[in-house]
C-alpha cells in the first residue's frame, strides 16, 4: 500500500521533469501580438475615461486635473486596481512641475505618492487607509 501523500509528490515531480527543459518562446517580430487581454468593463474606468478627455482639450484646467485625482483615488481605494494611481500622477506632473506650485498640488501629489508606496509595501488593504481628499 502507497502512502497518501506519494501520488500528489509524483505528480509534482513529473510536473517538474516536464517542465524543466521548456524554453521560452521569443516573437521573431516586435509588432508579433502574444496575447490579447480583455478591458476590465468597471464603471470607473469610463468615468476617468470621459475626464482624461476633457483635460486633453482643456489641460491647464486644475480643477478638473484635481476631479480626476478625486476619482482615480476613489476608484483604487475601491477596486484595489492600482492603475489609476499612475493616470492621476501624469495628470498632475504638468502641474507640479511649474517653478513654485502651489501648496494644494503638493498635498495632492504627496498623497497620491503614500498611496503608491502604500500599495508597494502592503498590498490589499494599502489604500482603503490612503487620506481621502474629496
Amino acid at each position: 500500500m502507497c502512502h497518501p501523500f506519494f501520488l500528489p509528490l509524483l505528480l509534482v515531480a513529473l510536473a517538474g521533469a516536464v517542465t524543466a527543459g521548456a524554453v521560452p518562446r521569443v516573437p521573431g517580430d516586435d509588432a508579433e501580438v502574444l496575447e490579447r487581454v480583455e478591458a476590465p468593463r468597471a464603471a470607473y474606468i469610463a468615468e476617468l475615461r470621459a475626464l482624461r478627455l476633457e483635460l486633453a482639450a482643456n489641460p491647464d484646467d486644475a480643477p478638473r486635473a484635481f476631479a480626476f485625482v478625486r476619482r482615480a483615488l476613489r476608484a483604487t481605494r475601491t477596486s484595489g486596481d492600482p492603475r489609476p494611481l499612475g493616470q492621476a500622477e501624469a495628470v498632475l506632473a504638468p502641474f507640479v512641475a511649474v517653478p513654485e506650485p502651489a501648496t494644494l498640488l503638493l498635498v495632492v501629489g504627496g498623497l497620491l505618492a503614500l498611496a503608491q508606496s502604500q500599495r508597494k509595501t502592503r498590498p490589499g488593504d494599502a489604500t482603503a487607509r490612503c487620506c481621502s481628499i474629496e
